[in-house]
């Protein structure tokens, strides 16, 4: 029970230290850290610098995996440079292989006893202190996890069941490469597992082979994990890459280990022979099976972004999620980027009304894009936060606040318009004819609204027709009561007149800035 216990509880260090990694990192570089990758990536050999980079500081493939998922979608990083970093950051995963050599406990301790300490004295309450506190913490559990793992490990082989299991399973090379790819899906971590596999090793629970073919597997298995993660657009590109580059990768490396183990011809494992320790052998062929995959599949990223995107074609939410006129360099002049800043706030009004275009008598099937809406929504507003930390002042400070605004009163509306669709796509038919005469109404304001972004007559007119609407709404529920008595039909339509007056007020609220 205690053994189960060390192993489980090392498990659950290990997760939650690479979560608190995960976000201490995200608190304290998140937008610079994007930016860098995004300028590394545009030199020669920076695509590979870059995906090392950002495996050393996630020790994910696939948190690496989404990170430039949400770069491509955010425009700062383009889908064929992502497909590069995507195969390095595997390699910068690997230190963890590495560092599993050496005993981690003196150094969590020490790591937790900064971040400890720090925290407690005030270093980490707020800011990048608090996010740098956050990192070193959950660098402490994730090492601190790993030396469980590797203590936990150890005594298994004493166990007469274990020793009895590896009686059963002899030499044999296929379980040992399955059970890689099955506790992989399961764990989520390809450095996991292969530590894991290192520890049983030494003691004496799995021959020098089987551990390798465990190795492979794992790496394979971390493959098929990020596609089996799911998601849309991009990091389903991704994913697919991924399985496709660790696939090619582990049949070309485990046919020459196993070229070298039956056939007796001098390859990798003669190359390693110098490396004593079994361990350090095993991580440096680790990051040998992870750099070799990235090395193999590199030249054919054209190929396959080619192939992925005939599969898995981008959908227009995906489009409209990619910001059409920010860039990064764009935030160095202030007053130019708050005029891209407004063009993009003009693509947001242009799809609005398609959110209710399928409830229209005349309107088409699609519900519209809410789903790119809300990631451009994401995409300015990162944007602005790092330009309003450049210290602004003045009219152009005045002019940011007042973008901020725009963009928070667009997010509310596109949140009660679909909040509306949600609604009416479940009224009970007696409602079904008001609620599309209020979804006609409510599409020609928004159309009004597009118009109205970069036309101050149209803005003025926008301000007209979003006068209060609480008379002729209170009008439509008296009307509706005498028509369809239910309760519940009476309880839907108070919602959606609801929505209807708040879109109106919101409306009304973007229109007033852009009349003055």
């Amino acid at each position: 029970m205690d053994l189960a216990a060390t192993l489980l509880g090392g498990l659950g260090l290990f997760f939650l230290g690479a979560k608190a990694l995960s976000a201490g990192l995200s608190g304290l570089t998140d937008r610079r850290l994007r930016a860098g990758l995004a300028a590394i990536t545009s030199r020669p050999g920076g695509t590979a610098a870059a995906g090392v980079v950002l495996g050393v500081v996630t020790q994910s493939s696939a948190a690496a995996t989404f990170i430039a998922a949400s770069m491509v979608a955010g425009g700062m990083l383009p889908a064929q440079r992502a497909l590069g970093v995507v195969l390095w950051a595997g390699l910068g995963t690997a230190a963890l292989v590495l560092l599993a050599a050496f005993d981690l406990r003196l150094a969590a301790l020490w790591l937790l006893a900064v971040a400890g300490i720090g925290a407690t004295f005030g270093i980490g309450r707020m800011g990048q202190g608090r996010a740098l506190m956050g990192m070193l913490a959950g660098l402490g559990l994730l090492l601190l996890g790993l030396a469980l793992i590797k203590a936990g490990a150890a005594p298994l082989g004493a166990s007469a069941l274990m020793r009895e299991v590896a009686r059963f399973a002899g030499e044999a090379l296929l379980p040992a490469a399955i059970a890689g790819v099955v506790v992989t899906l399961m764990v989520q971590s390809a450095s996991t597992v292969t530590i894991l596999a290192l520890t049983l090793s030494s003691a004496g629970l799995l021959t020098e082979p089987q551990m390798v073919m465990v190795v492979h597997g794992a790496f394979l298995g971390s493959g098929l994990a990020i596609l089996l993660l799911g998601g849309a657009g991009p990091i389903r590109r991704l994913g697919l890459w991924q399985a496709l580059a660790r696939g090619l990768g582990t049949t070309v490396f485990a046919g020459i280990y196993l070229a070298e183990y039956w056939g007796g011809v001098p390859l990798l494992q003669s190359a390693l022979a110098g490396v004593h320790d079994p361990q350090a052998r095993a991580g440096v062929m680790f990051a040998l099976l992870q750099g070799g995959t990235a090395l193999l599949a590199t030249p054919f990223a054209g190929i396959g972004g080619r192939l992925i995107d005939r599969l898995l074609p981008p959908s227009p939410a995906e489009a409209l999620a990619r910001p059409a006129f920010l860039f990064e360099e764009a935030a160095e002049d202030p007053p130019t980027a708050l005029d891209l800043v407004a063009r993009e706030q003009a693509r947001l009004a242009a799809a609005l009304p398609d959110l209710l275009d399928h409830l229209r008598e005349d309107g088409g099937r699609g519900a519209g894009n809410a789903e790119g809406l809300r990631a451009l929504e994401g995409e300015i507003a990162r944007f602005m936060t790092g330009l309003l930390g450049r210290g602004l002042q003045g009219e152009t400070l005045a002019r940011a606040m007042a973008l901020e605004q725009a963009l928070g009163h667009q997010g509310a509306l596109r949140s009660t318009l679909e909040e509306f669709s949600a609604e009416a796509a479940t009224a009970h038919a007696s409602l079904r004819p008001i609620l599309a005469r209020l979804a006609e109404a409510l599409h020609l304001l928004l159309l009004q609204y597009a118009e109205a972004t970069d036309d101050a007559a149209e803005a003025a007119t926008l301000v007209t027709l979003t006068e209060d609407r609480g008379p002729s709404m209170a009008a439509l529920r008296r009307r509706a009561a005498q028509a369809s008595p239910a309760p519940e039909a009476q309880a839907a339509l108070m919602r959606a007149t609801a929505q209807t007056e708040r879109a109106v007020w919101l409306l009304r609220r973007l229109a007033l800035p852009l009349a003055a």
